[in-house]
């Protein structure tokens, strides 16, 4: 059956149904990064645990505030503006928890703020994108919906498998910075051929 639904897909739809699972796969990475790292060194900058613990669920409280009101904003102003602010939300937030440490400075209240704020804004973004992607993906491909949205669903489960394995390894290698500024990179780099194959 997939063999058959793909047969179905025109070589344009195919690089487009590609191209948003990158996007999906860079897009979930890029908040799953930080995963095996960031409570060890935010532990050692004096951020406690509680606050920690609030980083990680802000993430979860914008992306299901949003996620209430973006189908609403998609029907007012179009799935295409909304993917693309919902792609810049997350790549500029994930960018700003990468120089939080620096903007902070000393200040592990402030620091603590700035990453949950970060984490909630970035919530917000993947709750855009996310909707945008999966409401054109169902609509364009009505012969192949679950075969297309299947695969699009299925990215963002490898999202979650390589982003902490990557994030992991550029932090090992390069610090704290390199994992966010990478990803956030890569967030808009594919969300490029998403935006011009639409």
């Amino acid at each position: 059956m997939p063999a058959q639904a793909c047969e179905n897909l025109g070589t344009r739809e195919r690089m487009f149904v590609l191209a948003t699972c990158v996007l999906l796969v860079t897009m979930t990475s890029s908040y799953a990064n930080m995963v095996t790292f960031f409570p060890l060194y935010a532990t050692a900058l004096g951020i406690p645990p509680y606050a920690i613990s609030l980083i990680f669920t802000a993430f979860s409280i914008g992306n299901l505030l949003c996620s209430l009101v973006a189908g609403r904003l998609a029907s007012r102003y179009g799935r295409r503006p909304i993917l693309r602010w919902g792609t810049l939300l997350v790549s500029m937030t994930s960018l700003f928890i990468g120089y939080t440490p620096e903007l902070a400075g000393d200040d592990g209240t402030l620091m603590a703020v700035l990453f949950t704020a970060a984490r909630f804004l970035l919530g917000g973004g993947v709750a855009l994108a996310r909707l945008a992607i999966f409401a054109v993906l169902g609509d364009a491909f009505p012969t192949s919906r679950g075969f297309v949205l299947g695969s699009a669903t299925s990215m963002i489960a490898l999202g979650y498998m390589l982003g902490p394995a990557v994030g992991g390894a550029l932090f090992a290698a390069a610090g704290f910075r390199l994992p966010f500024l990478l990803l956030s990179l890569l967030v808009l780099a594919s969300a490029m051929p998403v935006l011009s194959l639409w």
